[in-house]
């Protein structure tokens, strides 16, 4: 019984150490990645975040008659850089563009 429970701790230990280690790796590359995106824009990363809802247009400007540059998909991921009124200015992973949401459709991971 006792070799049982040695062996399920040591397993557990080997989860762990390497979840542990592919977390790190994809923090340090998520930020090198906000770093070239600042730098780029001359606008500081703020957070990331997800779209909330189906169907959400991705704008050019803050404002409801502005160009539709696509529409999101649910739970899509994007990076939070500020906002102007109800407008989130993010940055869209999935085609590389900068543009707006308004913010009731969005939600954030992890605010600085």
């Amino acid at each position: 019984m006792s070799k049982k429970v040695v062996a399920l701790f040591l397993v557990m230990g080997v989860i762990l150490t390497f979840s542990q280690n592919t977390f790190a790796k994809d923090t340090m590359n998520n930020s090198k990645n906000n770093m070239i995106l600042t730098e780029s824009i001359g606008q500081e990363f703020i957070s990331d975040g997800y779209v909330y809802g189906d169907n959400v247009y991705f704008r050019e400007e803050p404002n409801p008659s502005s160009t539709i540059l696509g529409v999101f998909d649910k739970g899509e991921r994007v990076a939070y850089y500020g906002n102007d009124g109800a407008y989130q200015y993010v940055y869209r992973y999935k085609t590389g563009q900068f543009g707006y949401v308004h913010f009731r459709y969005l939600y954030f991971v992890n605010e600085y």
